[in-house]
């Protein structure tokens, strides 16, 4: 229905709270969980957005209970995927190595900008962080998984065509991301891709399941600059 569509105004607006809710009202928080002031301030910022990613989950549920039961589930990771020509992606061709294809190559292109951009001039202390990484990757893919693809195609299911999904996730993933890490033009444009794929995969698999993954390993490559 159309009344749905409301939807991609809270989505663009909860994805924007993000960034102050990091940056700015995160540090106000005493977690004095690690000696690492980053850990600290990371750890906070996870807490808030973990409740901001629970109202998004039960507005989800509220406006589109339908489509919240489809699409809250790990999915079918062997799904069918539409074709893309000018991505190698073939019709029908299994969800399974599709994901396993570009979780690599994705997480590959991350590592290479952060390499160039962080790793190759500073010091990481990885054994230390890998924990805390691994945690905070885990809790951040998940987020965002939820404000910025869950919300969107679990609500305007039915409502619009799942291409036209894809794209409103990629504009409002991508945009936001101008502030991020890597940001600017660059960060909107993978961004922006990692958003209309991840939204795409949610779509044709039925859930949740290789978005997160492979947000997963993305967050995986870039924490480890922020926190080691």
């Amino acid at each position: 229905m159309k009344k749905n569509l409301f939807i991609l105004p809270i989505t663009a607006l909860f994805t924007l709270a993000l960034l102050p809710l990091n940056t700015k009202i995160a540090p106000l928080l005493n977690l004095p969980i690690s000696s690492n002031p980053t850990i600290n301030r990371t750890a906070a910022a996870q807490l808030l957005s973990l409740g901001l990613a629970f109202w998004m989950v039960m507005m989800v549920r509220l406006i589109n209970p339908d489509g919240f039961r489809k699409f809250w589930r790990l999915g079918n990771l062997a799904a069918p995927a539409s074709a893309v020509k000018w991505l190698g992606i073939k019709e029908n061709e299994s969800w399974r190595s599709v994901g396993a294809g570009f979780a690599t190559v994705i997480t590959l292109t991350t590592a290479a900008f952060m390499w160039l951009g962080v790793y190759s001039n500073t010091p990481i202390a990885w054994l230390d962080a890998l924990p805390w990484v691994l945690l905070f990757s885990a809790t951040n893919a998940f987020v965002e998984e939820m404000i910025c693809r869950f919300s969107l195609v679990a609500t305007l299911e039915g409502t619009l065509s799942k291409t036209a999904i894809c794209w409103w996730s990629a504009g409002i993933f991508g945009g936001v991301h101008f502030f991020g890490t890597p940001g600017g033009v660059t960060g909107v444009l993978m961004a922006g891709f990692l958003g209309w794929l991840l939204a795409k995969s949610m779509s044709e698999t039925r859930g949740i399941g290789w978005a997160w993954f492979i947000h997963f390993l993305q967050d995986v490559v870039i924490l480890f600059a922020m926190l080691g």
